[in-house]
């Protein structure tokens, strides 16, 4: 299932087993921009983001 962050969503609680999560989060250019400027709001304890080395 592949859907958009802003969208409002839930999940149930486990009750038996386990659930398993493979969170990925994709964006372009622009988002990445945006999360680098965003660094200067992050509590000194919170990993830096960092754009992903390109060849």
């Amino acid at each position: 299932m592949v859907f958009s962050c802003s969208l409002l969503h839930s999940v149930s609680r486990v009750t038996r087993g386990r659930r398993y999560a493979f969170l990925p989060f994709l964006y372009d250019d622009a988002a990445a921009k945006i999360r680098a400027e965003n660094n200067a709001y992050l509590d000194e304890n919170v990993e830096k983001y960092a754009a992903a080395p390109t060849s």
